[in-house]
This record gives structure tokens, C-alpha cells and sequence, in this order.
């Protein structure tokens, strides 16, 4: 049995557009990216407005639903770390939850060397935290008046990125929480424009 060509066109037509749902939202059953892949220092990650292309899903998984924004670009004067604000030389992302807690994520705009990324170290008050981003880079946990900060950095080719997470009291899954969240922010600052 023979189908008119038109009807075939049009059914085919149909299949095709109802699997595309024609929004740039994560597919909730796509898996967030992991820490391991985004501690691969060849990651195109480079300098650009990244924040509205971090998964929500990561957002939410490390201050909650609903959180304050504050993104800052290059050249704009910021609050670039609790307390500190200055004319920034790179795209940051901030994230402050209803509680206080507050995830960051920045890429410098001025590029930097290999020699240079290892001179780059957290503050004297900061112990080892581990295996940080990219290569060289560093993971450190840091106490302040403003809480404890733990940050995973490193260098991505020639460009520096950096991401933490404060709070009052750190939990058992403040670890957990912080790699996911730089996991999704690497991804999203690999596909910066």
C-alpha cells in the first residue's frame, strides 16, 4: 500500500520537530559534567561572559533554588572576593543563597604563562585542599571573617580559571557541591564566546 508523498513528507516533518524541543535549557537527563573532565588542561576554556551557560542544575545542587546573582564582566567595578571590591580584569559569576553561602566563578582576561600560573598561591592562612583545575592549579581552604573559602584553580592553556565556594560552617558535602559546581562552570567557560 502506497502513501501519498505529501502525507509522508509531512509526517516525517512532524516526528523531526517533535524531538526538537527548540530551548537552549539543559536536558535534565543529561548528566552534569564531572570534575575529572574538567580538570583537563586542554579544555578550550577562554575568556567571556560565561554565567548564563552554567547548568542550573549545578547552581542549584550548590546554594539552592532561587539564589542572588551578581555576574561582573571585564572592566567593571565588582565585589571580586568577599570584602574586596576592584575594577576586574576577568568574567566573574557569583551565586549567594538565602543563607549566605556563595559560589564563585571567574576567568582572567589578560592571559597568563605556565611560569606565571605557578607562582600563583593561595593566601598564607590557606591549607592544601587537594588536586586543583588545569595545569598548574591548585585547590586550598581558607578561613576569613567572612567564612571558609575552599577554591579549585588552574590554568586552561594560557588562561586562568578559578572557581569556590564560601560558607559559615563547612558540611560533609561542601567537597561534593564545590567539584560539581566548577565541574558545570569549566564546561560553560569551554563554550564561552
Amino acid at each position: 500500500m502506497s502513501r501519498p508523498l505529501p502525507l509522508l513528507i509531512a509526517a516525517a516533518l512532524a516526528l523531526t520537530l517533535g524531538a526538537c524541543s527548540g530551548s537552549d535549557e539543559p536536558d535534565s537527563e543529561t548528566p552534569l559534567p564531572t570534575i575529572e573532565s574538567a580538570r583537563n588542561a586542554e579544555l578550550p576554556v577562554r575568556p567571556g561572559d560565561f554565567c548564563e551557560r552554567i547548568d542550573e542544575r549545578a547552581v542549584e545542587a550548590v546554594v539552592g533554588e532561587e539564589p542572588e546573582s551578581a555576574h561582573y564582566g571585564n572592566g567593571e567595578k565588582a565585589e571580586i572576593a568577599p570584602g574586596v571590591t576592584d575594577v576586574a580584569h576577568e568574567f566573574g559569576c557569583v551565586f549567594t543563597s538565602t543563607t549566605g553561602s556563595q559560589a564563585r566563578a571567574w576567568v582572567a582576561v589578560p592571559p597568563v604563562t605556565a611560569a606565571q600560573a605557578a607562582k600563583i598561591a593561595p593566601g598564607r592562612k590557606c591549607t592544601d585542599a587537594g588536586v586543583g583545575l588545569g595545569e598548574p592549579g591548585f585547590a586550598a581552604t581558607c578561613t576569613t571573617k567572612h567564612g571558609t573559602t575552599t577554591t579549585l584553580a588552574g590554568l586552561y592553556t594560557d588562561t586562568w580559571f578559578g572557581c569556590s565556594l564560601t560558607e559559615q560552617e563547612p558540611t560533609t558535602t561542601t567537597t561534593e557541591r564545590l567539584e560539581r559546581w566548577c565541574a558545570a562552570a569549566v564546561q560553560a567557560a569551554a563554550t564561552a564566546d
